[in-house]
C-alpha cells in the first residue's frame, strides 16, 4: 500500500469535495483503520497547525488543541506568524477572512487561504 498516495488523495478529496460530511469521513477513517495490521508502529504528531503548498496554492490546516495541552490557546498572532513564515519566499495575497475562519473552526482539514492568481512581484528592487 502506497500510504503517500492514499493520504495525498484523501487530502485532495477532503479539500475539494464540499459534500463530504461526518458520515463519509467516519467511513473513510474506519476503512483506513481496517487496512492497518494490528501491531503496526505509529507516531502521533502533535502539530495543531501547519501550512503547505499544493499547485501554487497556500493551504493551512488547524486542529483543536489536545486535551493534555493546558497551555495558551493559539492566537491570531500565531496565525499571522504561520502565514508570514509560509509566504516569506513566495509572497502572495491572502484571504485573511477565510484564514481567520479556518483558524477559529480548527476542523483539521487543509484549507486554501491564498487568493487565486495572486502571485506578487518580487520585492527585490536590486537590478
Amino acid at each position: 500500500m502506497d500510504w503517500g498516495f492514499v493520504t495525498d488523495r484523501l487530502a485532495t478529496t477532503f479539500r475539494k469535495e464540499t459534500w463530504i460530511g461526518a458520515h463519509e469521513r467516519r467511513f473513510v477513517s474506519e476503512t483506513l483503520y481496517g487496512m492497518v495490521p494490528i501491531g503496526t508502529q505509529v507516531t502521533i504528531v502533535n502539530q495543531p497547525y501547519k501550512w503547505g503548498w499544493v499547485d501554487g496554492e497556500l493551504l493551512i490546516e488547524v486542529h483543536p488543541p489536545l486535551q493534555e495541552d493546558t497551555g495558551q490557546a493559539p492566537s491570531l498572532t500565531d496565525l499571522t506568524r504561520l502565514i508570514v513564515e509560509a509566504t516569506r519566499a513566495n509572497p502572495l495575497a491572502i484571504d485573511w477572512i477565510g484564514a481567520e475562519r479556518t483558524w477559529r473552526e480548527a476542523r483539521g482539514i487543509p484549507t486554501p487561504v491564498s487568493v487565486a492568481g495572486s502571485r506578487t512581484a518580487s520585492l527585490d528592487t536590486a537590478n
